[in-house]
């Protein structure tokens, strides 16, 4: 998985598997600071269980990972 989307900078165990994080923070010149995290959950088998954003904001972001986090594309 890390070869698609890169090596996660945090990564977590969880009773059910693994969490990989990848954190994201964009400040803008107007407007408040964007602050997102990607979240890659697998199984105890190693299988991918559930990918999902917090903080998540609608439209393109410019970051591939989030966009196709977010479904936009």
């Amino acid at each position: 998985m890390e070869q698609i989307i890169g090596y996660p900078p945090e990564i977590a165990d969880s009773s059910s598997g693994e969490v990989w994080s990848y954190p994201y923070s964009e400040i803008p010149h107007f407007g408040q600071n964007i602050n997102e995290t990607t979240v890659v959950r697998f199984d105890s088998a190693g299988k991918l269980a559930k990918a999902y954003k917090t903080n998540t904001r609608t439209g393109s972001s410019g970051n591939p990972l989030l966009d196709a986090a977010n479904g936009n594309n």
